[in-house]
């Protein structure tokens, strides 16, 4: 399929690229006359089954006219995509310029391109990288100063020149401190980058009773200028008094991995032996399990409570065992059911030892 049907023409350097969220492609080119005199950069969008889109001989960019004008890279963004291109009015000084396009072959900026580098030099080998980090980087053979050197430049979303400042996503607090129970604290992530902020993972539960509801869709995308407001819940009375007890509440994007930290006052611990030096009386295996999961006393003659509980924090399982050392949960709530897959928080009481944790059922 010819992207035009233009005669007379030569065309030259095409860079093609799949326009981000849809099944169509845009082409970019050197657009040149017979003589290769005079050069500009013309560009089609092709839809899946080959069909022109814009017209039988494409969209002009920059209309052929006496200038050296080589574009070297095509790089999408969220939804658009940036040309890179050399620009000089003769063979010997150019410029690196870059224009940003939409899906429908508009100007993104209010200036149709921007120069990454005015300096009037000889320019080889340019080359861009993709978008990463709400910018891109192109980089150059440049000969301003006699020698050749390597030259960069940052372009941001927005057409700004230089690296992103670093900050500009706000995660507040950095400790949710509990004081009281029941209680609810909420943790505050606001955008203020041009770029949308995606979180792809975000812990549901804690071993030490507390957990996040209502539980964000995740991946979950905050736009710039949008804050997400996470709801943290502790209603638990923990079980082993050490003063504050310390979790991690962690989510991730596709960049990096944010902590906030869960304090819990020792005042809501309830009365019991310090078990520092006793911990996993009771193993609990396998975890996870595709459904039954079993409780091993490390003391023989314990009468043993477990409390199973959802991720709302509703109990859905209570097991009693009468001096056993071994016993079994086979998955299923208080009427039979299976339970779906997911994690569950258990506190277990033997004798005056408690223990709490995890569960995840695989299924």
């Amino acid at each position: 399929m010819e992207a035009s049907i233009l005669d007379n023409r030569n065309r030259f350097y095409p860079f093609l690229s799949l326009i981000p969220g849809t099944d169509e492609v845009i082409v970019m080119w050197n657009e040149m006359d017979v003589d290769q005199n005079n050069r500009g950069i013309y560009g089609q969008k092709l839809s899946n089954t080959g069909e022109r889109l814009w017209s039988d001989n494409g969209k002009v960019f920059l209309e052929i006219a006496p200038l050296d004008v080589y574009p070297f890279a095509i790089e999408t963004a969220t939804e658009d995509f940036a040309l890179f291109y050399e620009y000089s009015t003769d063979v010997v000084n150019a410029t690196i310029r870059t224009m940003r396009v939409d899906a429908d072959g508009e100007y993104v900026w209010a200036d149709e391109s921007i120069e990454m580098c005015s300096v009037l030099s000889s320019k080889v080998h340019p080359v861009a990288g993709p978008f990463h980090s709400g910018q891109w980087i192109a980089t150059w053979e440049d000969d301003r100063n006699g020698n050749t050197d390597i030259y960069a430049q940052n372009i941001q979303l927005n057409g700004s020149l230089g690296a992103i400042e670093t900050g500009i996503v706000e995660i507040s607090p950095d400790t949710l401190w509990f004081e009281e129970n029941p209680q609810t604290l909420q943790v505050h992530i606001v955008n203020n980058s041009p770029d949308p902020y995606t979180i792809t993972y975000m812990d549901e539960y804690g071993a030490m009773f507390w957990w996040v509801f209502p539980m964000p869709e995740i991946p979950y995308t905050i736009g710039p200028g949008d804050s997400l407001l996470v709801n943290v819940t502790f209603e638990f009375i923990t079980t082993q008094p050490f003063g504050y007890l310390y979790d991690e509440f962690i989510f991730q994007t596709e960049t990096d991995t944010v902590t906030t930290v869960i304090a819990i006052n020792e005042d809501l611990t309830i009365d019991v032996q310090d078990l520092s030096s006793e911990t996993n009386l009771i193993q609990v295996y396998p975890n996870p399990s595709a459904g039954e999961v079993y409780f091993e006393n490390a003391i023989s003659g314990l009468d043993t409570e477990v409390h199973i509980y959802n991720s709302n924090g509703e109990l859905v399982k209570f097991l009693r065992e009468k001096a056993s050392k071994q016993f079994m949960w086979d998955g299923k709530d208080q009427f039979g059911n299976n339970l779906p897959a997911g994690k569950y928080l258990y506190s277990i009481s033997a004798g005056e030892m408690n223990q709490s944790g995890t569960i995840i059922l695989s299924r």
